[in-house]
């Protein structure tokens, strides 16, 4: 029987690989983090594992492919620098940058058009001079979701 820190550290080290998918276009942030074709198919393997429960073979997986601390670095760096260029092209009020960054992603999904890109940088100006009300009332306008995935634009 395997000891409970070690089952831990496989499904972190699971949860924190899959977790690309949780963005939307997976295929996009794979090819930002440079992984070789085995190990972006590793991923999308261990991706249905996990949401099958099967941390351990996700993991099993993963390893397998050859994911280390540095690919996992990668992947997460590759993120960032997504939501990062999502979050700048919305402040900088730039929808063709925003298409194009967003391409895929549960956001570029629900903003279609350039009226629904600026009600979107609305929002988000009322959300950061703390006017949750009116900031709320768009983001409902524009059928996003509230809460915590919010704070990704």
């Amino acid at each position: 029987m395997q000891k409970t820190p070690l089952l831990l550290a496989a499904a972190a080290f699971a949860l924190t690989a899959t977790g690309v998918y949780a963005h939307g276009n997976a295929k996009q942030i794979i090819n930002r983090a440079d992984l070789s074709a085995e190990q972006a198919a590793a991923l999308e393997a261990a991706h249905e594992l996990r949401k099958s429960g099967d941390l351990q073979a996700a993991r099993d997986t993963l390893v397998e492919a050859g994911f280390d601390t540095e690919a996992l670095r990668a992947l997460r760096e590759a993120k960032q620098a997504l939501r990062l260029e999502i979050s700048t092209a919305i402040e900088e009020g730039n929808y063709e940058t925003f298409v194009n960054v967003a391409e895929g992603t549960p956001i570029g999904e629900a903003i279609r058009s350039e009226s629904e890109f600026q009600k979107l940088r609305e929002a988000k100006e009322h959300r950061l001079s703390g006017e949750y009300k009116e900031a709320r009332a768009l983001y409902k306008e524009l059928d996003l979701p509230q809460g915590h995935a919010r704070g990704h634009y």
